[in-house]
């Protein structure tokens, strides 16, 4: 059996020295909606403006947190409970522009420790001149560090 995937069309345009692609919105609807990571978009102020259904998983928390303060992405006790991701969160609010690349140990309500790789980037206005923002891309690595941490240590081997 075979199928038709309605791919949008990319060329490389000679004559404007660019790359072209036909139905880009459709291209990036699909980016973000098959993307594994979590994804969230904060704007100059720390509101959150965008959160795919891999970050409200990952997160625990709806997209009723669109247009609200990042704060609202923190349960009550977020603020004790995950330090590293609350500090990571209100330094972005405090310079939006800083880029940041690393990774950072989260604790969901129920207690179980996820650790995340973090990935920020910049977003930009129409014509690329200004910083409108951040996206803030991030994955769930905890079995990746658990399987390496076993590797590292042998005696789980003769149990």
């Amino acid at each position: 059996m075979f199928y038709i995937l309605s791919v949008p069309k990319i060329h490389y345009n000679m004559a404007k020295g660019k790359i072209m692609i036909s139905n880009k919105e459709e291209l990036y609807s699909r980016i973000l909606r098959d993307v594994e990571d979590g994804i969230i978009i904060l704007d100059k102020t720390g509101c959150v403006q965008f959160i795919d259904p891999n970050a409200q998983k990952m997160l625990g928390i709806t997209d009723a947190v669109l247009g609200q303060s990042y704060t609202v992405m923190m349960a009550e006790d977020g603020k004790k409970r995950n330090p590293e991701f609350h500090a990571f969160l209100a330094d972005l609010k405090k310079n939006p522009f800083k880029k940041y690349k690393g990774e950072i140990l989260y604790r969901q309500e129920n207690g179980t420790m996820i650790q995340f790789r973090i990935v920020t980037s910049f977003l930009m206005n129409e014509d690329g001149t200004e910083r409108e923002g951040v996206l803030i891309q991030f994955a769930d690595i905890s079995e990746v560090l658990d399987l390496r941490r076993r590797q590292k240590d042998p005696s789980h081997l003769f149990m």
